[in-house]
């Protein structure tokens, strides 16, 4: 190795650390996953009845604006009812890219005329419970829509995509996501979806959560990498002290 530089054998190591060590993160595999949640807690709330609860009705009802009761001439009501959600992600595995995450309710009734405009919006505070919430003690929440459904009440399924809420709350290390549902502006007409407590449970008309993710998993472990980074630095150094033994050999063996 007399003929060979030690900077030119430190450059080849590390070059050679570089190619290995890429290759080593470009093996890795994408594992997809989905699964469907159904909420811990669901609930609804009225400004008319700031204080009553309404958790284990079999139904959630979303309204702003005024409702008649009994049609023409009826009794007719104005209040603003909005749909609480919570969901427990704990089964999302850790490290998952979210890829979508979609809120899906069954509506109780639907074929009327009147329009839909239920939105979306994250609330990041989960300590209420549904057997405790009422408009009067509600947590505040984002007021600015994720998603909004803007359709006639001939739904079927009600549909919001909430991955941007998911996201934060796994940013946060949070366990649950808190969804509400309320009408921004005010119509004419309610909308009753079906709840976790219905009975006895149709083909699975709950409400629930769609989550589908990517995680990455690398086939090699990191330590690996690190070994061998390891045993380069140790072969560089060997390489560096038999260079300066030589030199010391050479420069004793000079006859003066």
């Amino acid at each position: 190795m007399k003929g060979i530089s030690f900077q030119i054998i430190t450059i080849v190591s590390l070059l050679l650390f570089s190619i290995i060590s890429s290759s080593i993160v470009k093996l890795v595999y994408a594992q997809a996953g989905q699964i469907s949640l159904i909420p811990t807690d669901d609930t609804y709330v009225s400004r008319t009845n700031a204080t009553s609860n309404f958790g284990t009705y079999a139904t959630l009802e979303v309204m702003n604006g005024t409702f008649a009761i009994a049609g023409i001439g009826g009794e007719y009501i104005n209040d603003d009812q909005m749909i609480w959600l919570k969901f427990n992600l704990s089964s999302i595995p850790e490290g998952a890219v979210i890829d979508y995450a979609t809120l899906q309710l069954c509506a109780e009734s639907y074929g009327t005329s009147y329009p839909a405009n239920v939105s979306a919006y994250y609330c990041p505070d989960n300590s209420w419970n549904e057997t405790e919430l009422t408009y009067s003690n509600m947590p505040s929440y984002n007021t600015t829509s994720i998603d909004t459904l803007l359709d006639n009440s001939e739904i079927e399924w009600g549909n919001w995509s909430v991955a941007e809420a998911l996201r934060d709350s796994l940013n946060n290390n949070s366990t649950f996501l808190t969804i509400v549902l309320a009408e921004p502006i005010s119509t004419w007409g309610i909308l009753q979806f079906y709840s976790k407590e219905i009975e006895p449970i149709p083909p699975d008309d709950r409400p629930k959560l769609i989550v589908h993710w990517t995680v990455v998993v690398p086939e090699f472990p990191t330590f690996i990498a690190l070994a061998f980074l390891m045993i380069v630095i140790l072969l560089i150094a060997i390489i560096g002290k038999c260079k300066n033994l030589s030199s010391k050999q050479s420069i004793s063996g000079v006859v003066v």
